[in-house]
C-alpha cells in the first residue's frame, strides 16, 4: 500500500469514527415545485453549526429524474409520493465521500410531497439569515424564535424569491425585505422574526480571584445562549494555565476579553537571541531588558560578552523566550 492510500483510508476512517449529524426525510412536505426541489424543503437536521450543514443546503433534488414519478402529470395542492432511495441517491451523487459519511440519513421508503402555487419556503428564509449569520459565529447554533412570513396574495406566477440579508450584522430582531418576481412585476413582502446564538463555551464552576491561574478542574464547558463579543468564543485549551483580568464569581461565561495578555518575554528572562538572516545564523542567550509581545523591539544582555562589541543589543520578538537580531 503506497503512502497516498494510507493516507486516505485514515481521512476516511476518522470521520466514520465521528459522531454523524442525524438528517430525516419528512413525512410530508410543501414544495413550490413539483420538477426542482432544494433537499432543505424535505429534510429535518438535528442542531449542528451552519458549516457542517451548508453542503446539504445546497442540494438541489431533480424529480423529473425520477423512474416512478411523473411530475408533469400533476397540478396544484397534488401530492405525491416520492421514492426514498431515488432521492438519497441525487444527495449521494452532488456530495463529496466526506461530506456523505457525516450524515446519518432516515427514511421510510416514500415520502409526500405536495405542491403549492407561489409558495414561499420558511426554510429558504432560515438559510439565508443562518448563512449570513454564519459570518458573526460559524461554530455556532443559530435559533429562531417568532419567525413570520406572510402569505402570498399575488394572483401572478413567482418566478424568483430574494431574500435582502444585508443588513443583518448581529443576533437579535429583525425585519427583512423578500422580493418576489412574478412574470409581470416585482413585488416586495417583509419577514420579522428573533435570531439568537447558541454555543458550547467555558463556564466557571468556582470564583477566581484576578492574576490567579486557571485549571482544567476550574470550568466546565456548557451550551448556552450566548451574545458574539468581537474577539469571538474562548476554547477550553485555550483558557488552562491563563489569568483573568478581574475577579470572576462561579458560574461567568468566560469570554476572550476576559483573558489578561500576558507578554511574550518578561524583562529578566533567560531568552534564546538568533543573530542573522538566511544561510549563517548564530544563537545565543541573553537577558531580556524589557517586556514585550511578539513583534515588539526588545533590549537584550548578552549572556556571552564576546559574541558582539557591544553588550547590549536590540532584536524583535519572533515567538515566546525568542528574540531574532539582524
Amino acid at each position: 500500500m503506497n503512502f497516498r492510500a494510507f493516507l486516505l483510508i485514515l481521512i476516511f476512517s476518522s470521520y466514520s469514527l465521528a459522531q454523524k449529524i442525524e438528517v430525516k426525510l419528512n413525512q410530508r412536505s410543501l414544495v413550490a415545485s413539483l420538477q426542482k426541489v432544494m433537499l432543505y424543503d424535505i429534510i429535518d437536521i438535528q442542531a449542528a453549526p451552519f458549516e457542517m450543514k451548508k453542503s446539504l443546503f445546497e442540494v438541489e433534488i431533480d424529480l423529473q429524474n425520477l423512474t416512478k414519478v411523473n411530475t408533469h402529470l400533476y397540478n396544484e395542492n397534488t401530492e405525491i409520493q416520492v421514492p426514498a432511495s431515488e432521492i438519497l441517491a441525487q444527495v449521494r451523487k452532488k456530495l463529496s465521500a466526506i461530506q456523505w459519511s457525516q450524515f446519518l440519513f432516515v427514511a421510510s421508503e416514500s415520502i409526500a410531497l405536495k405542491f403549492q402555487r407561489n409558495f414561499v419556503s420558511e426554510n429558504y428564509i432560515a438559510y439565508k439569515i443562518e448563512e449570513k449569520l454564519s459570518q458573526v459565529c460559524n461554530s455556532c447554533e443559530l435559533k429562531f424564535e417568532n419567525l413570520k412570513i406572510p402569505s402570498v396574495s399575488s394572483q401572478l406566477e413567482v418566478l424568483s424569491t430574494s431574500l435582502d440579508v444585508s443588513s443583518l450584522q448581529k443576533a437579535g430582531s429583525f425585519l427583512l425585505p423578500l422580493f418576489l418576481q412574478t412574470s409581470q412585476k416585482k413585488e416586495t413582502y417583509w419577514i420579522t422574526g428573533t435570531t439568537h446564538f447558541v454555543a458550547s463555551v467555558p463556564v466557571l464552576n468556582r470564583s477566581v480571584k484576578q492574576n490567579e491561574r486557571i485549571t482544567e478542574s476550574d470550568f466546565e464547558v456548557k451550551k448556552i445562549a450566548i451574545g458574539i463579543a468581537a474577539d469571538g468564543i474562548l476554547k477550553s485549551n485555550e483558557l488552562i494555565g491563563k489569568t483573568l483580568k478581574s475577579d470572576q464569581k462561579a458560574g461567568a461565561v468566560v469570554s476572550p476579553n476576559l483573558i489578561k495578555r500576558e507578554y511574550d518575554i518578561v524583562k529578566g528572562d533567560t531568552i534564546r537571541v538568533l543573530v542573522g538572516d538566511g544561510d549563517i545564523e548564530i544563537t545565543g542567550t541573553g537577558i531580556a531588558d524589557n517586556s514585550g509581545f511578539v513583534g515588539d523591539a526588545v533590549k537584550i544582555k548578552l549572556s556571552d560578552k564576546a559574541a558582539l562589541s557591544n553588550n547590549i543589543i536590540n532584536g524583535k520578538i519572533v515567538s515566546k523566550g525568542l528574540v531574532r537580531v539582524e
